[in-house]
C-alpha cells in the first residue's frame, strides 16, 4: 500500500461502508395541494363582519344633556350607520367568494379597511356632549380584526 499526498491531482480516498455507515433518513412527505389558509382567513373576514353588524345595535353613543332646572335627557343611539354597511358587504363580499368560488380578495380588503376607517372616524369626529358606548369599543375591534383577516388573505394570493 502506497502512501497518496493530499494534493489536487490525486483522488480522495473512499470510506469503506461498514458497520459505522450513516444512513440518511427518508424525506418527509408533504401532502401536494393548496393551501386552506386564504379561505379560513376569507370565512374570518365574514364571520367578524357579521358580528361586527349584530354588535352595532348596541349602544355605540350616549348623549346626555342637562335642560335646566328640569333636569336633562339621555339617550343611547345604535343602528346600522356607514362604517357598519362597510363592515357588512366586506363580510357578504367574502361568504358570496368563499360559496360561488370567486375571487373577490381585493374588493373584500377594500371595503373592510374602510369600515375601520369610518369607525376610527367616528371616534374622532365626535361631540363633546356625546360618549362612545361599549358596543362601538367592540365594533372598532371587530372590524380591525376583519380588515387584518382581509389584507392577509389579499396578501397570501
Amino acid at each position: 500500500m502506497t502512501y497518496q499526498p493530499p494534493n489536487p491531482g490525486y483522488p480522495a480516498p473512499q470510506q469503506p461502508a461498514g458497520y459505522g455507515a450513516q444512513f440518511a433518513p427518508p424525506p418527509v412527505a408533504r401532502p401536494a395541494g393548496p393551501s386552506k389558509l386564504p379561505a379560513y382567513l376569507t370565512a374570518a373576514v365574514g364571520a367578524l363582519g357579521l358580528l361586527a353588524y349584530l354588535f352595532s345595535f348596541g349602544p355605540l353613543f350616549n348623549i346626555n344633556t342637562s335642560m335646566g332646572p328640569f333636569g336633562g335627557a339621555e339617550m343611547t343611539a345604535s343602528g346600522l350607520g356607514y362604517w357598519t354597511i362597510a363592515a357588512l358587504v366586506a363580510a357578504l363580499l367574502a361568504l358570496v367568494g368563499l360559496i360561488a368560488k370567486k375571487d373577490y380578495t381585493p374588493i373584500v380588503a377594500v371595503a373592510a379597511v374602510l369600515g375601520v376607517l369610518l369607525v376610527i372616524g367616528q371616534l374622532v369626529n365626535r361631540p363633546s356632549v356625546v360618549t362612545i358606548g361599549w358596543a362601538l369599543w367592540i365594533v372598532l375591534l371587530l372590524t380591525l380584526a376583519q380588515a387584518g383577516a382581509a389584507i392577509g388573505a389579499l396578501l397570501y394570493e
